[in-house]
């Protein structure tokens, strides 16, 4: 068991609604410090007598002692307490008559649960608390609020940072994937076109102008026929017009194929006899 585990004990004990539980208190602030209590709590409830109460937590049997043979320590904070804990792990089985007279002690459990073997007296105090106190009490309950604020604003840029890179990792899977999908659909059209990317000789970079030259021929092809169709219209007048021109002067046009002829021109297919 460690001390964090028994603040959490102390918590436990003293719930917020009736209670203010502050830890690290010091006995006054500045250069008036010179010794803190692990932990400080003070009653918010008329009918409670609205009683401060200090505590020394101690998680092993080395640490006690050290504390025993200095009891005149505590006397700094312990002075304007209604009462004093020692309050240990209930596993160091810790004799109660070792204790101070003047002073309490509580044992946690694994669970814990505090339980109380020897009940602190009620001391004397001042009425009125020195301001360096109660300077050092609020200092400490500030400290807390401010952790307990810092804590709930780290775990909302926690939460937003982790909803931001979930979101990221969504957009980059889906990226993935449509890449994936282009990759799969050019795939099988080099497969349809009966092209082999291992066995490409040519460099990636002519393969590519290969595929968007056949494209380009793909968007026009129709604006190309038509000009194909005019060309050759052209091209049987102008034939007509020069074997004319050449029977008109005597002389002998060469064999032209009966294709790029005038239709007047072109010689009749003979009929096959029944």
């Amino acid at each position: 068991m460690n001390a964090e585990m028994i603040r959490d004990a102390l918590r436990r004990r003293y719930p917020s609604q009736e209670c203010v539980l502050m830890f690290e208190v010091a006995d006054g602030t500045g250069a008036h410090t010179k010794r803190h209590a692990d932990a400080v709590m003070m009653n918010m409830w008329p009918s409670r007598g609205l009683a401060i109460e200090g505590f020394e937590i101690k998680v092993s049997m080395s640490d006690l002692k050290r504390e025993l043979l200095n009891p005149e320590k505590a006397e700094a904070i312990a002075q304007h307490c209604d009462c004093w804990w020692i309050i240990v792990p209930e596993y160091l089985k810790v004799d109660v008559s070792t204790i101070p007279v003047g002073w309490g002690l509580m044992t946690v459990a694994g669970d814990l649960k505090i339980t109380v073997a020897r009940q602190a007296p009620r001391h004397d105090r001042a009425s009125v608390l020195p301001k360096h106190f109660v300077a050092a009490l609020l200092r400490a309950a500030q400290g807390a609020q401010v952790k307990l604020y810092s804590s709930a604003f780290e775990a909302a840029v926690n939460e937003r940072v982790e909803a931001r890179v979930a979101d990221k990792l969504e957009y980059e899977k889906g990226r993935i994937e449509r890449a994936a999908g282009g990759a799969a659909r050019v795939a099988a059209l080099l497969a349809d076109s009966g092209i082999e990317l291992d066995g490409w000789k040519a460099s990636p970079e002519h393969a590519a102008a290969a595929i968007k030259a056949a494209m380009a021929l793909q968007d026009s092809a129709p604006e190309i026929f038509k000009h194909l169709v005019a060309a050759e219209a052209h091209s049987r007048s102008a034939i007509g017009v020069m074997t004319s021109f050449l029977g008109a002067t005597g002389q002998e046009a060469p064999q032209v194929p009966s294709y790029f002829l005038p239709d007047a021109e072109r010689p009749k297919a003979r009929r096959r006899a029944n």
